[in-house]
């Protein structure tokens, strides 16, 4: 559960992209010790640069998420976990750091699925075309 909110906070920080999150990880072995780090050892992160969102270590942020999560019904499937979709991990540094999962995740890996991807922060005109093209997909057969 710690490493979960580890890779929450890290993911609830601006300018860290999920590129980033991959490369941190990658480079610690664990969100625990991302978080344990300090500004010299996240210098030596290939492509990270000068990155002063990591010296952010307040874990509101990542609690309230776990705290939504849990009030709404919602699975975190983490990228580093058991459970995430083998070709969604297949991409190559782009596959998001964690999916969020109300109901039951399906079969992904065996369907064609069709994944919806977009802004954190979403405009109500974006949500509503999302929503119109994923009814579309869905009854189309993905």
């Amino acid at each position: 559960m710690k490493e979960l909110l580890y890779q929450l906070w890290l993911t609830a920080l601006r300018g860290v992209s999920t590129v980033k999150i991959h490369r941190l990880r990658e480079h610690f072995g664990s969100f625990a010790a991302v978080y344990d780090a300090d500004a010299r050892a996240y210098a030596e992160v290939e492509g990270l640069g000068a990155e002063h969102a990591l010296a952010n270590k307040n874990l509101d942020a990542a609690r309230k998420i776990l705290e939504d999560c849990d009030r709404l019904g919602i699975t975190i499937v983490s990228y580093y976990g058991d459970g995430y979709p083998r070709r969604l991990r297949e991409l190559d540094g782009a596959a998001p750091a964690q999916l969020y999962v109300k109901g039951t995740l399906p079969p992904v890996d065996q369907r064609l699925t069709v994944a919806v991807v977009g802004a954190r922060r979403a405009s109500l005109y974006g949500n509503a075309c999302a929503a119109e093209i994923s009814r579309d997909l869905a009854r189309a057969g993905a």
